[in-house]
């Protein structure tokens, strides 16, 4: 990277209080600690932070130039020299604007992912089968909001043909916010479901939220949309953009023949406009399949052949916290724990009741956080769901649980195959009693439950578990 002082102040509106238009920034940080020599400071303020109370940290650590908000004080008198420092309104608003900045340098096709569920996945798999091809640059982990989605353009060199660029949000606006800065040329949404709902009226007021998305793109853009979801459609049928439809036995690009009834995997027919090719991955579960067309939609919208989305979808590694499958010694978990909501809950628990090879099927939950003042509803339907999966056993953890269990009991599971926990190793040590060769257990629970810890408990018991010495 390589930007002038005029640049920034070009950007951002910005004003120079000290230092030369002409001196050039080779890097952008917005982090003290991770301020290279020459890099540009932002400092961003947040609930419990202020970075304003580092610019001189950073400026210490070798950093060129920092912005600072309108009316902050700094005391740049202990520096040996005087920086350059330049004022803006807002610093995360200036962060975006010089993200857009850089992305306006290159014809780089940007492919933004949204949605309630898939994103990451989506993501991760358009840009395995995309890569086999052309050099393309993906947002790392879930960098997928205001702070994420500039930092992630800024890696943008000219030399990638494509850059896949996933993004979250939890209030009205921010998505096009977003997407101005992206400026995406591709824009994806994989679903609409109930998350975030204490910010949101209902299901209706985050569809428009996410439609944010489309209604940036033009009539040469492309958005490409889950016919199976109605507010997806919805917004598609609106949009002046060119339409791609993706959809199990349904769109442009379907999935048909599903086979999802064994623990390795799953396979399918993927159809891409009648080119049809047999798909068969040890990703679990429906929800992947729809994953995978989205993912498989945005390459062809790249003009990339069956065969080649084909060898990326099979060859896509798992990703970490999101259905991924470990076997340990014979148990096979599905690690589901990044995150929650009723939707996704209800495609875990439809996969594990599915899995007919298994000798037993379990499912560890924890609370879906983030649904509002509807939260005891959506837990008690989760009960429901979980009795139609016809478990061996329902372990929950968290004070959202109760709901769970009344709901699962109305439905007719059997009370006496449910165990209620408050304390995560008081389950883990229950739990350990139902492992058996051949079990399937299902983890899945919002991020702050912190369910992995489970996964940790079952490595390590079962580790000590075969290494313990036999009796002759």
């Amino acid at each position: 990277m390589n930007l002038s002082i005029y640049d920034i102040l070009t950007a951002t509106a910005g004003k120079l209080l000290t230092g030369s238009r002409a001196q050039s920034v080779y890097g952008i940080a917005t982090d003290s600690r991770e301020t290279n020599r020459n890099c540009l400071f932002v400092p961003l303020r947040g609930a419990k932070f202020d970075g304003h109370d580092y610019i001189l940290q950073a400026f210490k650590n070798g950093a060129a130039a920092a912005l600072i908000q309108k009316d902050t004080p700094c005391d740049i008198s202990a520096l040996p020299t005087a920086p350059t420092l330049i004022e803006v309104n807002c610093t995360l608003r200036a962060l975006g604007d010089l993200a857009n900045f850089w992305r306006r340098r290159f014809a780089t096709t940007v492919i933004a992912i949204t949605g309630s569920n898939g994103k990451t996945s989506t993501k991760e798999l358009a840009f395995n089968i995309i890569s086999k091809k052309i050099k393309v640059l993906k947002s790392p982990g879930n960098w997928n909001n205001l702070i994420g989605v500039p930092l992630s353009l800024f890696s943008l060199d000219g030399s990638q043909e494509a850059a896949i660029i996933e993004m979250g949000m939890s209030e009205k606006g921010e998505i096009k916010r977003l997407a101005e800065i992206a400026q995406p040329d591709i824009g994806v949404i994989t679903n609409v479901g109930p998350s975030h709902l204490e910010n949101f009226s209902g299901l209706d007021d985050i569809r428009d939220a996410k439609g944010e998305l489309f209604d940036c793109l033009g009539p040469e853009q492309t958005a490409i949309a889950n016919v199976g979801d109605e507010r997806v459609r919805y917004l598609a049928e609106k949009t002046r953009a060119q339409k791609v439809y993706f959809g199990i036995a349904a769109g442009d690009l379907q999935a048909g023949n599903i086979d999802e009834t064994h623990t390795d995997g799953i396979s399918y027919d993927l159809d891409i406009k009648g080119r049809t090719v047999r798909i068969t991955t040890d990703r679990p579960g429906r929800t992947f399949v729809l994953n995978d067309l989205a993912a498989a939609a945005i390459a062809h919208t790249l003009g990339i052949d069956p065969d080649t989305i084909r060898k990326g979808l099979e060859k896509s590694p798992p990703v970490q916290g999101r259905m991924e499958k470990i076997n340990i010694h014979g148990i096979t978990l599905i690690n589901d724990t990044y995150n929650a909501n009723p939707v996704s809950m209800a495609a875990a628990l439809t996969l594990l009741g599915k899995m007919n090879t298994a000798a037993n099927r379990i499912a560890v939950l924890a609370d879906m956080l983030e649904l509002g003042k509807d939260s005891p509803r959506f837990h008690e339907e989760l009960g429901e769901k979980a009795a139609a999966a016809n478990l061996d056993g329902l372990f929950l953890y968290g004070p959202g649980q109760l709901s769970v269990m009344t709901g699962a009991v109305k439905a007719g599971m059997a009370p006496d195959r449910i165990q209620v926990f408050e304390d995560i190793q008081a389950l883990c040590r229950r739990l350990d009693a139902q492992l058996q060769p051949g079990t399937a257990i299902l983890l899945k629970g919002s991020r702050g439950m912190r369910l992995e810890r489970v996964i940790t408990h079952i490595k390590k018991t079962r580790k000590q578990a075969t290494e313990e010495p036999h009796a002759v």
